[in-house]
């Protein structure tokens, strides 16, 4: 308040902190300037009656409460008609939007006109409805499960010719005979 007397939120905070105080008549002042700063804000209107009725003048407190009250249901009032005024621009939105819609079809279907009479289509017709499929397209499911299964089965088979080859163990006599290109005097049998 000391920046400004006026200012309706200092005078507003003033009464708050001093109305309960043992001294609430220091905020007399606070309240009559705030009575006149906002008349047309009900609870600004009202507030200084907290120090009125602290310091004993009731029918000030009465008198200005009535006023708070009146100020209340003008701010109601106000409310009610910028509501049906928000309805109403509402609805011309609307309407605005829809209009808008319109003719940006218009103009398509004008644009779309215009190409067809510059290319000398002039009669543009259905000749049959499309129909619509009962299967699709696309995947065909049995043709990839055929293709996966054969692929399946080559790859096993190439993997096991790989393991095969790669395997460095000798299973048979003519095995020894092919690779160390010796005669095989004797074989011993795994059955003893």
């Amino acid at each position: 308040m000391k920046l400004n007397i006026n200012h309706p939120f200092a005078n507003h905070l003033y009464i708050h902190a001093v109305e309960a105080s043992q001294h609430p008549e220091s905020a007399v002042a606070a309240a009559d300037r705030l009575r006149e700063l906002q008349p047309g804000l009900a609870h600004n209107v009202h507030m200084p009656t907290h120090i009125d009725i602290r310091v004993g003048q009731w029918q000030k407190s009465i008198d200005w409460n009535a006023k708070a009250i009146d100020s209340a249901n003008q701010e109601l009032a106000s409310l009610v008609t910028n509501g049906v005024e928000l309805q109403r621009l509402q609805r011309q939105v609307t309407a605005d939007q829809d209009a808008y819609v319109s003719y940006v079809r218009k103009t398509e279907e004008a644009r779309a006109s215009e190409a067809l009479n510059s290319n000398k289509i002039l009669n543009v017709s259905v000749a049959q409805p499309p129909i619509e499929p009962t299967q699709p397209a696309f995947p065909n499911v049995r043709f990839n499960l055929a293709l996966g299964l054969l692929l399946a089965l080559a790859f096993a088979l190439a993997t096991a010719y790989w393991a095969e080859e790669r395997d460095p163990r000798i299973y048979s006599a003519s095995a020894v005979n092919d690779i160390a290109g010796l005669p095989i005097v004797a074989v011993v049998s795994e059955r003893t």
